[in-house]
């Protein structure tokens, strides 16, 4: 694969530079520009380019855009994965699906709807997966705000654009008929989309139109994971029987297969009236979006209870590499644990707003009351089976009696490990194992606001119109709610303490299950038939039966009825968990004043926009805290002011050649996650999280300079440069949390990821006593400062003046340069240094081609996982080393492709594929050891759109 992109890279930058030098002569007059109020509406791919280009070179601010290529069609099937083609975007994906962005490197921003709030499970936003890109008409990326904007973005504002009916010049009925393969579900699932649009002369009535649009998709998606962990062992490295040297040592392999069915409904209407004098309009419009499905997944465990360090788990295939890793070793002692999981996030969103504007002479007064809600229901169920050895059983039930299998591992760190397992023929003996857990959890989130918002322009104040473009002020209120709650029920160590009505030890294996509960399963993880566990198949519960949450737990209670552990009543068996439960409100108070001067200096004509927002926040946080057991509410506030000027300067220095210079101080306040007092522990109660109330929002300045020269039609090529000085981090740092319930309920399987109350090194053990044991819990406070900076370049054209049938090629490139530093030296979460997007593009006669290559070099993931928490650049638990817990992912690349065609002037068919070379995803440690890998489908799209 990288041989094919640089092969790509190569061919395209090639193309580029020779179109560059054979089109001076041959540049077209550049097209009409188009109102800046107005959204677009085009056909095909060059035409949206060169909409796109129009709408950026006429805007005050540094901005890049995506219009749709068609009523309903942007160039991707997905917002997100549309976005990654925009100078100075990076996305994650979920199930290999776009459902987050980074702008030049950092994920805090805000998603808007028209300009207006949308809501999600946190401070982003909503979620780019429930966003289809058929209810949208263009995107906007907005890199240097102006005081006008709401603020709350740290990185840059994405404005999701719909259609205004008054904007059309004539009515639009467009429907959309696709679907989807996906091939390692070998699924089919329909994607439908509808878009009707149409606007009335009234007479002295007025005008009136209405817009509305629809879509609906329903997928299957498949994720395989391979995870281990990798802690830190000290180790008899030359065989003597002495320990001699701490080694990054693998642990507790485990393999996912992981299907989804997601289900997808999103409309968007848009109801709008104008007086026929034109002084004024009138909107009511809405937006809402449904997503819900289920998940099926599955995994065999190995889990490695001691450190290697016998002559036997030495000898075979045993090798150390230079980075003081096990990449060869055979483990004698590993437990068998068999798991079946679903966990799936449910969300209603809905933003809708009533607003107008009228013109009193030269001032125009405008006005927009909002509501946005999100409203997130996440199930979980959870089964798993412990491997128990029947011989020892049979000589000692007292006694834990877990299996002890033998199993091989090898790796190079950069492709999927080996774990060879001696005899997978025990995967399959139903009598082995032994029902160990039980959840049954519902997770919820809900999040609404509401949006009062007032502006005054006045064009051209006190007859300086050749200089004061418009006067602007504003102000805006808000009320945010959040909360975030869990129910739960939770059985662990059943395979330990779990007692008949004679109060005598039991077992409960899977043989002893209902009928057709347990299946035999092809084991067939990866592609090319490369599984990490060496299996044929295994037994395990069926995965398909935990879509019926209620007949899961009807069969448990069943299992368990006349033992300590039964299920007294299954309306209440999910208790509230207090300890997960937060609330939040909060009220922000801002005002804006903006000037606008379009001038000339100097024969050069100067735009700019300058002017200050201040911002009030006024906070309360609520949870329950554990005090001795007993869960106390517990409150807290906080209050802050910012003023938060910004200036934006555009220079036409010569004929279609810009020069941009911005300046601002911008702030986002933390999630609300990160605000609740409350404890929250994973599931094996061995690490937990806690917010902090009083913890101070981001607060940065930052700059930027850009050159852009535009030339033909939508052919440009720009250089920026920016620079971000971030005043108040957030540092998450880990204490030892002194919480005796949490230590009572931790898995003790685990206990050695716990920790010394007493700031001790090593490791505690089942003989520690308990009052010495705190779990080590991650928390934020604000740190001090850092910085990210960079450079972006972008370039789109045309090869229009190519002769023939060549005329039809076209590139857009672009490529982003970003450093970050946080206060310890570590760079800042979710920025990679390098990322290239490069497409190439046909459209001629009808015939529209497109070839997309992505990459994202290497960035930090996650700043505190549990799986790699005791790696540190010196491998010593002692040092308090920032970048212990650091998890990296491995550069990413990524290669789409697709094609349609115009059967007749309304009837076009279509094909798209997503991640044609089936790359995998990769993540590290800090000492580039690998304990994760993900693979996800290959997408194919098929389709046919008409347009009347």
């Amino acid at each position: 694969m990288k041989r094919f992109s640089t092969l790509l890279v190569g061919s395209m930058l090639s193309a580029s530079v020779l179109a560059i030098a054979t089109s001076a002569a041959a540049q077209e007059a550049p097209a009409e520009a188009q109102e800046e109020e107005n959204i677009i509406i085009v056909e095909g791919i060059r035409e949206s380019l060169n909409a796109a280009a129009e709408l950026k070179r006429d805007d005050s601010r540094i901005v890049d855009l995506i219009v749709a290529e068609d009523i309903g069609k942007l160039p991707d099937n997905n917002v997100a994965e549309a976005l990654q083609r925009v100078t100075g975007v990076a996305i994650n994906r979920d199930f290999g699906v776009g459902d987050s962005v980074s702008i030049r490197g950092l994920p805090q921003n805000r998603v808007e709807i028209n300009s207006r709030s949308t809501l999600g499970d946190g401070r982003n936003g909503i979620n780019f997966q429930d966003v289809p890109s058929e209810i949208l008409a263009a995107v906007e990326v907005i890199k240097s705000p102006t005081p006008k904007m709401i603020e709350g973005a740290l990185g840059g504002t994405i404005n999701l654009r719909t259609l205004r009916p008054l904007e059309l010049k004539e009515p639009i009925i467009s429907f959309s008929a696709k679907a989807e393969y996906t091939d390692k579900t070998e699924n089919w699932g329909p994607i439908l989309g509808a878009t009707l649009g149409k606007s009335w002369d009234m007479g002295s009535a007025g005008s009136f139109g209405v817009v509305a649009s629809l879509s609906y998709q329903d997928r299957t998606l498949r994720q395989d994971e391979y995870r281990s962990s990798l802690e830190v062992t000290n180790f008899d490295l030359d065989g003597d029987g002495a320990l001699d040297g701490n080694v990054v040592e693998p642990r507790n392999f485990s393999t996912f297969i992981d299907t989804e069915r997601r289900e997808r409904l999103a409309g968007n209407v848009t109801l709008q009236w104008a007086p026929a004098s034109g002084d004024g309009m009138f909107y009511l419009e809405g937006t809402y979006t449904d997503r819900k499905g289920n998940d099926e997944s599955f995994s065999p465990n190995l889990i490695q209870n001691s450190a290697l360090s016998t002559p036997a788990e030495r000898a075979a295939g045993f090798r150390v590499d230079e980075t003081q890793q096990l990449v060869g070793t055979t483990d004698d002692d590993v437990t068998f644990i068999n798991r079946t999981e679903s966990v799936f996030r449910n969300t209603e969103s809905l933003s809708a707003a009533f607003g107008g504007e009228w013109q009193f002479g030269k001032v125009k007064v405008s006005g927009e009351v909002s509501y946005a809600e999100s409203k997130t229901f996440t199930p979980q169920t959870d089964l798993r089976f412990w491997g128990i050895d029947p011989v020892a059983e049979a000589a000692n039930p007292d006694g834990l009696n877990s299996f002890l299998g033998q199993v091989f591992y090898d790796t190079d760190n950069k492709s999927l490990p080996t774990v060879d397992v001696t005899d997978d023929s025990l995967w399959l003996s139903r009598d082995m194992f032994a029902f160990r857990r039980y959840e049954n959890r519902e997770d919820r989130i809900n999040n609404d606001e509401t949006a009062l918002r007032f502006d005054i322009s006045y064009e051209e104040p006190f007859g300086l119109g050749d200089f004061i473009k418009s006067i602007d002020i504003g102000a805006r209120y808000t009320n945010r709610n959040f909360d975030s709650s869990r129910d739960r029920l939770f059985i662990d160590n059943i395979h330990r303490n779990l007692r008949d009505g004679n109060g005598d030890l039991a077992l409960i294996f899977m043989d002893q299950f209902p009928a057709g509960t347990i299946q035999d399963f092809d084991f067939n993880a990866f592609r090319g038939n490369n599984t990490p566990l060496d299996l044929e198949n295994f037994a395990m519960f069926d995965p398909s039966i935990l879509r019926d949450r209620d007949a899961t737990l009807q069969i448990v209670s069943d299992l368990l009825a006349g033992t300590n552990f039964a299920i007294t009543d299954l309306n209440s068996a999910l208790v509230p968990q207090l300890d997960r439960f937060s609330a939040a409100e909060e009220d922000t108070y801002a005002a804006y004043a903006q000037v606008q001067i379009d001038t000339e200096l100097g024969g050069i004509p100067i735009d700019a926009v300058l002017g200050t927002r201040f911002v009030r926040t006024e906070l309360t946080s609520d949870a329950f805290n554990n005090v001795a057991g007993d869960f106390v509410p517990t409150q807290d506030t906080n209050t802050y002011n910012d003023w938060l000027p910004s200036i934006n300067i555009t220079a036409e220095v010569a004929n279609d050649l810009l020069v941009r210079f911005a300046a601002a101080k911008v702030m986002r306040r933390p999630d609300f996650t990160q605000l609740s007092p409350a404890l929250r522990l994973n599931q094996d109660a061995t690490f937990g999280q806690r917010g902090n109330p009083q913890i101070e929002p981001f607060r940065a300045t930052q700059y930027d300079v850009s050159i852009e020269k535009y030339w033909g039609n939508g052919n440009y090529v720009s250089l920026a440069a920016f620079y971000k000085s971030v005043s108040s981090f957030f540092d998450e740092t880990e204490i030892c949390l002194d919480s005796p319930a949490s230590v009572a309920i931790s898995n003790a399987n685990r206990r050695n990821e716990l920790c010394f109350l007493d700031g001790r090194g090593g490791e505690p053990t089942l003989a520690t006593p308990a009052s010495d044991i705190g779990i080590p819990t991650a928390t934020q406070v604000n740190g001090d400062s850092g910085s990210v900076k960079g450079f972006e370049v972008g370039y789109q054209h045309a090869f229009d003046f190519l002769p023939g049938v060549l005329s039809g090629l076209g590139v857009t490139a672009n490529y982003t340069f970003a450093d970050s530093e946080d206060p310890n030296g570590r760079p800042l979460e979710d920025i990679s240094k390098h990322t290239v997007n490069l497409t190439a593009y046909y459209e001629k006669g009808g015939l529209g081609m497109r070839l997309a290559y992505t990459y994202r070099s290497r960035f930090l993931d996650d700043i505190l996982n549990g799986r790699v928490r005791q790696l540190g650049v010196l491998l010593d638990e002692t040092v308090d080393d920032p970048t212990r817990g650091n998890s990296f992912r491995e550069p990413i690349e990524q290669l789409d492709a697709s094609i349609s065609y115009d059967l007749t002037d309304w009837l076009t068919v279509s094909a798209d594929a997503v991640n044609l070379t089936g790359e995998q995803i990769r993540d590290t440690g800090t000492s580039k050891s690998l304990w994760r890998v993900l693979e996800s489908d290959r997408r194919y799209t098929f389709g046919i759109r008409a347009k009347f």
